[in-house]
């Protein structure tokens, strides 16, 4: 392995919108794709939800009760409302 050099990468991707979710599972497949011709393994995996309300600091976590998910990046967009609402 080179120094530095990124060997497996894990994407936990969250997607308020059903509709969209085929559509991100779409993008993701091409991702494993590239990265795999650059010899990075990419595994991912989509939830249909909120990221904020599925993996913030709660009161579980905070007392000890459940683990909180780590990430070493967030990557968000700001709430925005879709046109025509």
């Amino acid at each position: 392995m080179t120094k530095g050099f990124v060997e497996e990468i894990e994407v936990v991707a969250h997607e308020l919108d059903r509709d969209l979710c085929v559509g991100l599972e779409d993008v993701l497949d091409s991702l494993v794709r590239w990265a795999d011709a650059a010899g990075v393994a990419v595994n991912y995996v989509v939830k249909n939800g909120d990221f904020v309300l599925s993996e913030c600091i709660s009161l579980e976590m905070l007392s000890g009760l459940r683990d909180a998910a780590k990430f070493d990046l967030v990557i968000g967009n700001p709430p925005y409302f879709k046109s025509g609402e």
